[in-house]
Parts: C-alpha cells; structure tokens; sequence
C-alpha cells in the first residue's frame, strides 16, 4: 500500500516541527541568543555587516529581517560595529540594552527569530528524503530520518546561532553536487557555486571544508569509475569555479562593504592570523573585511584554551578525541549505531573494489560506495581539523556542517548492507524507528540538554559532556513557573545559583548565591540527613548546569584557590533530584 510511507514521513516532519516550535516558543534564549538577536535586528536596519562578526551575517538577515518588519524593536546606542577592531565583542552589551527597552515584548522576538529557523531546518529534510538521485533515494529517506530526529538538530534548530543553519546548507551542497556529478552542465556547476556562497555566508567552518571538498569528489569519481589526469584537472577547474562564484554571493551578502580592503587595514588580533597575514601586509583581500575580521575573532576564541570536562574529568588541555567522543554523547542511539554499520557493510566492498577493481561491482553499487567515500572522507577530515586544536574544545555543534555527510553515510550503509533482501531491509527500518521513537518521545522537550543513554543518559549525576551543547540557560522560563508551583516550605532557606545573558530585571527569580560554608558542606557531601522522610530541610540549593561545570558556583564571595579546586568535584554529587536535566536541587538537613 503506497500510503504506508508517506504517512511515515508526514508523522517524521510533523513530529520535528513540533519539537522545534515547541522549544522555541518555551525554552528562553541560550548563551549568546541575546546578542544574535539584537546585532541581527541592527545589520538589517543600518546595512552594516560588523555586528556579531563571530559569524557571517546570512543566519542573522533571515531572523532579523522577520523580527524588523514585524516588530522594529526599539535599539539604544547604535554604533559603528564595522569600525570597532576584532576582539570588540559590543553586541552583548548591546542585546542587553535592547532587551530592557523591550521588556513588555523580548520573547516574542525571540519566539519570530527562531520560527524562520524553524521552518528552514525542517524544510531541508525534504531534499534529503526527495532530493537525491533515485539509486540513492533509499540512503537519501535513512538520513532524512536520523536527521529529523537528531537531538542536536531538534535541541539546535531553534536558536539563533547559525550552526542548525549550516548543516541545511551542507544538505543543499551535497545534493546539488551529487546532481552535477551526474550530469555535468553548466547550469548545475552554477547552482553549486551559488549553494558554496551561501554556505560561506552562513558558517565559516565552509572555508576549510571547501579545501577539502576536492579529496572528497576525487574518491568519488575513483569509486564511480576509471581515472584519468584529465578528469583530475577537470574537477579541480570546475571547484575553482564554484569558489569564484561564490566569492561574489558572499560579497553580495556583505552588501559589497568593504571590498577588497589592504590586509594591513584589518588590524587582526589574534596570533595565528597576524602570522599569516604578515608577508602579505600590502595585498588586498579578495574577501569583505568584516568576513576575515569574524574569522580573525573566532581566532581568538580558540586561542583562549578554554578548559574541557568531558566523561568526569577535567583536561587543562583538550585530548584529541574530544569533538569524536563528544558527537557521540550527543547523537541518538541510532545514529552510534549506523556508524559501527559504516564500518561493518562497506569494509567488504571496498576490499573488493580495492582488489577487483570498480568495475566488478554492480553500477548502482558503485554509486553508493562513491556516496559513503566522499562523505566519510569529508568528515573525518573535517574531524580532524577540530581536534588538532588543543586550545578548544567547546561547542559541539561547530561540527554540525558534517551532520548530514555522516547521516548519508549511515544510510548508504545501510542499503549495502540490506542490498537485495527486502525484508531485512524493512526489518531494520522498523528498529531503526522504533528506537527513534522511544527517543524523540523520552527526551521531549529536553533535546538541547540530550546525552547518550551509553554515556549515562541526560539525568546522570555526572554528566558526560558541559559545554554549551548541554546547557546555556534554556530552561530559565521553566525554573521560573517551577518557583511559582513549588514555593520553599516554611522554615526552609532557598538559594538560587544560575547564569543568564537575561537582565536580572527580567527573570522572576529570587537569586540569592549561597553561603561559603554551605558549598563547603556540598563539597563535602555533607548534606545531614533527615529524621524521617518528610523533614523539613534547613536549606535549598538550586543550580542551573552551565559552562565549565558549574560556573555560577564559582561566583560565591570569598572563593579561593582551594574552594575551585574542590568546586571541580562538584559534579560527581549526585543532587537530591533533578528538575529538568540542567536543574539540580540540593537539600540539607
């Protein structure tokens, strides 16, 4: 029966829009959402590209161009962001302001940002499911599927950080590239070019992408069929191509500001691009000075060494495996699972075809080991760029532009490996669903906060992963309605410990950071312990999870060197209960 399937993927794509709207009308702004927002809402109202330079402006025009025409929010103190050198993060103070000017209305900017997101994330998993050409079309609907329901595109989809954004643009590249490779016409080399400059715009974790790109459309072609010098030369000229065209997208994105600026100009500021650039002080960019001036800040970034905490330990330095293990603490259980499958149903037909030659293999085949070698290659390249950067390891989500080549990997493997047995390939698909839907419906609405059920699950006292992918303040909302349900029992002291980018004006929150010689009981462990179930606490702890574990704590008064040391061990305690998973409550007796 055909309606089978379509009625699938109608629940797929409804369930996924639920999820993300839900989370962006309930979950308050994340981390740096208050700067995006209102740095957005700026560069489309001045034309200026120097607002939040940390990335190119294509992810803020599409929110701050809905919030502008519905609402032209009120923004004090406008500046010059392009004449502000790199390091010059003002946005924030920015989005504070503009946040206080628009008390009455702030969410529902936040709740019409997210929403254009919303419906581009949801959108780009139809090219996955419809897009691709038919002998992929089965590898096309298991990426679909694992994409729809991946915790960190449900968890990320909804915020105003361009990472959700950058893996649709990665899903737009690759099928459009597949499509051209196929058939090699101008118009569609055009339309890659132009998919290329969007992506530059949109994140610029592209730029070493696009480096890499050509290793990945040579294994390619080596697995579809025999190679040639020429078709070398070919490849290489048309992606030269595709990057002059998108050079000009991209300038266009920066409305042609600051064009083809003397480097000397750019004033960078952090180690590696002042290196770079210096025996090319005189030349003149090729790029918009505000694109080189974001890379040049996000330099900056990751030369601070920020400090890692990953499966209960502290590392100064970030261990190699960091972004790996991290991905996998952050994906479902059916994405770990394909991965291993990757490994398992190709390995015996690249031995054959390594052995016997591309030619033994049946065509559709080939298509599809070609699919599997690009995107692994691709990725783990990709992969192996982030981990060689000791001084950061944060934000697992800058690897979302290799989410969708892993996704297709997945489902290439899996069509190998089901390759004419029709009923094993169904009996997969319904596993596959069903451990996707205890998932989806189990971690609803806490997708943000998702950790792999092999590294301990979301509501583990020790969590196996803090950065930002874990927790930024996204269930402030929700502490607050908590409070108002659930006041302190008479004779107990209640203290609240978060951090927020929120004014404190705003939150309804009694924020009170507790005493020095309470945290030394907590460090303690030292909680009393209760007469009988039902006694009274003397005092009550809540903590709101955030960047390196925990830092609202490290703001109690009088906190020296041995209190931090000791604060470290803090998220092996176990809290008498967990509101939602970064919402933990101590009770002591």
């Amino acid at each position: 029966m055909q309606w089978k399937p379509e009625l699938l993927w109608a629940i797929a794509f409804s369930a996924s829009a639920f999820a993300l709207c839900w989370q962006a009308f309930t979950r308050a702004p994340v981390g740096d959402e208050v700067a995006h927002l209102y740095s957005s809402v700026a560069m489309v109202r001045t034309g200026d590209p120097g607002y939040d330079r940390g990335n190119p402006p294509l992810p803020q025009i599409i929110s701050g161009a809905f919030v502008e025409a519905l609402f032209h929010p009120s923004i004090p103190r406008l500046y010059d962001a392009s004449a502000m050198p790199s390091g010059s993060r003002l946005e924030y103070r920015l989005g504070v302001d503009a946040i206080l000017e628009n008390a009455q209305e702030y969410r529902w900017h936040f709740f019409l940002g997210r929403l254009a997101r919303v419906a581009i994330v949801v959108f780009s998993g139809s090219f996955l499911l419809w897009g691709l050409p038919r002998v992929l079309r089965t590898a096309g609907r298991v990426a679909a599927l694992l994409y729809l329901s991946s915790p960190l595109v449900l968890g990320h989809g909804w915020t105003l950080m361009p990472d959700a954004l950058a893996g649709c643009m990665m899903i737009v590249l690759i099928v459009l590239s597949i499509h051209w490779l196929k058939i090699r016409r101008l118009p569609r080399s055009i339309l890659v070019g132009l998919a290329w400059g969007a992506a530059f715009s949109t994140k610029f974790t592209f730029l070493p992408i696009y480096l890499f790109w050509p290793i990945g459309l040579l294994a390619h072609e080596a697995a579809i069929s025999h190679f040639s010098a020429k078709k070398v030369v070919w490849l290489l000229g048309s992606h030269m191509l595709h990057g002059g065209i998108a050079l000009l997208v991209v300038h266009w994105v920066y409305g042609f500001h600051q064009p083809f600026a003397i480097l000397e100009q750019h004033h960078f500021q952090s180690a590696r691009f002042k290196h770079l650039t210096q025996p090319f002080e005189d030349w003149r960019s090729p790029f918009p000075q505000q694109f080189l001036v974001g890379i040049d800040e996000q330099q900056l970034e990751i030369e601070k060494c920020y400090p890692t905490y990953i499966l209960g330990r502290h590392y100064e330095v970030a261990p190699w495996w960091y972004y790996l293990i991290g991905l996998l603490c952050k994906e479902q259980m059916a994405t770990v699972v394909g991965s291993i499958l990757v490994v398992v149903a190709v390995a015996p037909v690249m031995r054959c075809a390594i052995f016997q030659g591309c030619k033994s293999i049946h065509p559709a085949k080939r298509q599809l080991v070609a699919l599997v070698a690009m995107s692994a290659i691709i990725t783990l390249l990709v992969l192996a760029l982030f981990s060689s950067h000791r001084t950061m390891a944060l934000n697992i989500r800058y690897l979302f532009p290799i989410l969708p080549l892993g996704y297709l990997a997945i489902g290439a493997a899996v069509h190998l490996a089901t390759w004419g047995r029709r009923y094993v390939r169904f009996s997969g698909y319904t596993v596959v669903v069903f451990l996707i839907t205890i998932e989806v419906t189990s971690t609803f609405p806490h997708y943000y906060a998702y950790i792999n059920p092999l590294f301990g699950g979301s509501y583990a006292a020790t969590p196996a992963l803090h950065d930002t992918n874990f927790d930024s303040g996204q269930d402030l909302w929700y502490l607050e309605k908590w409070i108002a349900r659930n006041p302190p029992q008479p004779g107990t002291e209640r203290f609240i410990c978060i951090d927020a980018d929120i004014p404190e004006e705003l939150i309804q929150l009694d924020q009170r950071l507790p005493p020095t010689d309470l945290m030394m009981r907590l460090l303690r462990q030292d909680f009393g312990k209760p007469d009988h179930p039902d006694a009274t606490p003397s005092a009550e702890l809540i903590v709101m999870r955030c960047l390196q574990v925990p830092a609202p704590w490290s703001k109690v008064n009088h906190a020296g060197p041995e209190f931090h040391t000791w604060l470290r061990e803090s998220a092996t305690i176990a809290p008498h209960f967990f509101i939602t998973p970064t919402l933990a409550v101590y009770r002591f007796y």
